[in-house]
């Protein structure tokens, strides 16, 4: 039983439905008074609440060890599987039973229980020179164990998907096709021998399988087609060879996730790919194309290894040409005026040589390009600007072809063309939501190379932009994937000197929202000045005291709300004066986003936070949030209610010299400065004074109460901002440190008693106190 059937995590899951039940618990012992008392032929009620939830938590922690030891347990590797060097070794274990194994991810018991022909008894270490997916169960007389498996990879077989035609162009309305029927996905071997892909299979995305198809072997730099209608695809590009078959299932027109893998089961790909990237190949004609076949398979997962497809219809089954269209970028929008302002787009040459658009097109609908026509010529010199106005897109309202920008959002984009007006596969420009009048949207390049367009500090048409606005209230913290017996929230920032109210004064009842956790705050809300606010996945009084949260701090429930632990956007909205939409004449509230950040649990953004016990912490509160550059995992469970851990470096300028952080000895991560026993390192996970040698994590003493049950008080010198967990253990010779319980953060540091059960079935108990806490 592993994951979230563990005995701990089980016995967790008591202790956080508990938690739920511990106000309660309170008035239902002083109506029914039968605590410490029995009555036949019910059981024994425990002395306290605490004891009913330990005789609980013994019961299934017993329960679960009489059914494990009543099962064959199953073998257990040497190391999990993953990538491996030629000429690996595997050991495997198992306490009962003979170990019969597989090397090709069959089961080594069939159907009905007999063993499988294929299957090898284990007697020794397996040498592993090639993939290998290993299945194994022990078997003991006639039962047999839950199996045991791992991938182990030696080399990853070098066939890459080098086009993707997701969204092909409709076809006419004649035709008896659909426009899905279109769709393919090239593959190619770029490796110097010939490949055979038998067992070579897709997971995600669509159903197809090599093994049997018309192209199971592959030579060097040559291509493979899969199509979803081959009739279709041969109606459109002929007749081609090396088209392996037809797969089940279609690709998403929204983008989504492909995943190609060996013949035992051995990764090869998995990324996902997304329409947004190059609208040119989202329904009008162009497919998306590898931008570098040798880059790195991680790069799959991103735009900038992908670029358009230089011609309509793309390349099956041959190298795709380079594109010739130059770069021309969608800079900034100004998409709500009042006069004198005027609506605009503002277009930038980033190349070194001038750029001549005249002929292209600017619209207000991605899936419609050919809109407004740029006059010819239209020369942007080497890095410099145009700006286009309403009075040039809508000159004469009358035409077909004529738009407004629609202030509660909408789209902007260009299309490079010919000149016969036929689209040549370039385009760029972005979708954006309500704006605050007067205020641009600007492209702003993050970490990762993504180009966002928040809202700028300042209009600068003609110009660069000015920046990203910040604030004045901020997602400062997200705990999205708790540990087992943790709750999610997320933290608010106000970083401005003044208090905010979440609502329009002049609509009081219009409240502030945040999108993606579908939270509205009541009409009372509001943040102090430089203050925070929770809002939290559980009863807001049991996590305020479950976490001491500070009384100045507010704190609202989003329960039952999940957060996404695959990520997600989140928005937090304020409300504009209510408009008209001018699409159906009625009243609507547009939500201007003041903070926004999309989190995903894959690297860049921070791998702890993803279930490991700890959230993500915003580093830097006055620089734009929406970029993984910005956020860190905690270092313990994160802090709700107070500030962020400060940065080791900043941590170290706080207490040494410039002369000092410049001599390791000193302020180095393992250097003790105050002869304490402990490392600078550590005197910062714990928040101690690293030039103090009184102030360290230490226990200060042990105190035993006369009451019973009997309990001991375990002093400590605890600092406000962190958290603690005691453990124990009954014999330092053996055993593991085990949990006894966590400690929130005090309020103000200094000394810290903390009760904590004394032993019952030992005369000997050793305690231990870790920071953060543990889960």
């Amino acid at each position: 039983r592993k994951n979230v059937f563990a005995t701990s995590n089980l016995l967790a899951r008591v202790d956080e439905l508990a938690a739920f039940l511990n106000e309660a618990q309170i008035r239902n012992y002083q109506k029914w008074r039968i605590l410490g008392t029995y009555v036949w032929p019910n059981w024994y009620i425990g002395k306290t609440y605490q004891d009913e939830i330990k005789w609980m938590k013994q019961w299934i922690a017993g329960r679960l060890a009489w059914i494990d030891n009543n099962y064959t347990p199953a073998p257990v590797f040497s190391r999990d599987g993953g990538p491996i060097t030629p000429g690996f070794t595997l050991a495997m274990t198992a306490p009962k039973g003979v170990i019969y194994y597989t090397l090709d991810g069959a089961d080594p018991r069939l159907s009905g229980g007999a063993i499988s022909p294929q299957a090898a008894i284990y007697s020794s270490p397996i040498t592993l020179s090639a993939n290998a997916r290993l299945v194994a169960r022990a078997r003991n007389g006639v039962a047999w164990s839950p199996p045991a498996a791992g991938t182990f990879v030696v080399s990853t077989p070098p066939l890459i998907i080098t086009e993707i035609m997701y969204h092909p162009q409709s076809p006419p309305a004649t035709s008896s096709y659909l426009t899905e029927d279109f769709e393919f996905i090239e593959l190619k071997n770029i490796g110097t021998a010939p490949l055979d892909l038998s067992g070579v299979h897709f997971t995600n995305g669509i159903v197809f399988s090599f093994t049997g198809s018309a192209v199971t072997r592959l030579g060097p730099g040559e291509y493979v087609l899969v199509v979803k209608n081959l009739a279709a695809f041969t109606s459109r590009y002929g007749g081609l060879p090396n088209i392996a078959g037809e797969f089940s299932g279609s690709l998403d027109n929204a983008g989504e996730r492909l995943t190609l893998e060996g013949a035992v089961g051995e990764p090869i790909l998995d990324f996902d790919y997304n329409d947004v990237w190059y609208p040119s190949t989202d329904g009008l004609g162009f497919s998306l194309v590898a931008a570098d076949e040798h880059a790195p398979l991680s790069a799959w997962d991103g735009r900038t290894n992908w670029r358009a497809s230089a011609l309509p219809g793309g390349s099956p089954g041959a190298d795709d040409p380079p594109s010739s269209v130059p770069r021309v970028l969608v800079n900034e929008a100004l998409t709500h005026t009042d006069p004198p302002q005027l609506d605009s787009i503002e277009l930038y040459n980033p190349n070194s040589t001038d750029v001549d658009i005249g002929g292209w097109y600017l619209t207000d609908q991605r899936a419609v390009p050919q809109k407004f026509r740029l006059p010819a010529p239209s020369v942007i010199p080497a890095g410099g600007y145009a700006v286009f106005t309403e009075n040039d897109w809508n000159a004469n309202p009358a035409l077909a072809n004529s738009f407004r920008l629609d202030s509660h959002g909408e789209e902007v984009y260009l299309y490079s063309a010919d000149a016969a007006g036929n689209l040549t596969g370039y385009a760029d420009g972005f979708s954006f939501g309500a704006a605050q009048n007067g205020v641009s949207f600007g492209r702003y390049v993050i970490s990762t190379g993504e180009a966002q367009y928040p809202a700028q500090v300042s209009n600068t048409l003609g110009g660069s932009n000015a920046g990203p606005r910040v604030g004045p209230v901020i997602i400062n913290e997200i705990r999205y994937h708790p540990a087992p017996g943790d709750e999610e929230f997320i933290e608010l920032k106000n970083v401005t000197s003044v208090p905010v109210k979440f609502y329009d004064p002049n609509y009081p009842m219009n409240g502030w929202k945040l999108a993606g956790a579908g939270f509205t705050f009541p009409p009372d809300a509001e943040i102090s000045a430089n203050g925070l606010l929770l809002l939290v996945g559980t009863d807001a009084a049991l996590f305020r005291q479950k976490y001491n949260v500070p009384l100045n701090v507010p704190v609202f429930a989003l329960y039952p709300r999940v957060l996404q632990d695959s990520g997600e956007t989140l928005a937090l909205q304020r409300p504009d004066p209510p408009d008209v939409d001018t699409n159906t004449g009625s009243i609507l509230i547009p939500y201007i986003d003041v903070d926004a950040v999309r989190y995903v649990r894959k690297a860049p953004w921070p791998t702890n936070a993803d279930g490991l016990g700890a959230s993500l912490e915003r580093l830097n509160a006055s620089a734009y949030g929406n970029d993984p550059i910005n956020w860190r995992a905690s270092y313990g469970p994160g802090t709700p209610g107070r500030a962020n851990w400060e940065s080791l470096e900043s941590w170290k300028a706080r207490y040494f010299s410039p002369a000092e952080l410049a001599d390791a000895a000193m302020s180095g991560d393992g250097a003790d400065p105050d002869g304490d026993g402990q490392t600078n390192f550590q005197e910062y996970l714990s928040g101690t004074d690293p030039r103090d040698a009184q102030s360290c994590l230490k226990i200060e003493s042990t105190t035993t109460s006369n009451s019973t049950p009997q309990t001991i008080l375990i002093r400590l010198n605890a600092a406000a901002d962190r958290t603690y967990t005691v453990q124990y253990r009954n014999s330092l010779a053996t055993g593991d440190w085990l949990r006894l319980t966590n400690v929130a953060p005090p309020l103000v540091s200094g000394l810290m008693d903390v009760a904590v059960p004394s032993a019952t079935n030992s005369n000997t108990r050793y305690y231990r106190v870790v920071t953060p806490w543990q889960p």
